[in-house]
């Protein structure tokens, strides 16, 4: 009978999950979240919009991990997506169609 890597892998990973018991579990997948906080400025016209942005990750034996993301990088590109979509010009409502600002 021919096995797999793979599957000689989760045959020695069971085995020793089995006889140590503290075998740490598999990353198994992940979900991340945007907070995100808009109100009117109190210094003139405009928005101030905050963000924080938690990723969790679950593990093979279902147990969770949340960490807030820190990088920098992650924010600027949500904040440069924003100023992009804001700085768009208004998509005029379909010809015969009801306009939904009424």
């Amino acid at each position: 009978m021919k096995y797999s890597f793979q599957r000689w892998r989760e045959v020695l990973r069971g085995v020793l999950k089995a006889s140590v018991g503290f075998l740490p579990a598999k990353p198994d997948h992940q979900n991340t979240t945007a907070l995100v906080t808009v109100v009117p400025s109190t210094t003139g016209p405009g928005v101030l919009v905050r963000v924080r942005f938690d990723n969790t990750v679950w593990d093979s034996g279902d147990n969770s991990k949340t960490k807030i993301v820190l990088t920098k990088e992650t924010y600027d590109d949500f904040f440069s997506r924003v100023k992009h979509d804001l700085d768009a010009p208004a998509i005029p409502p379909p010809k015969g169609g009801q306009d939904l600002s009424k």
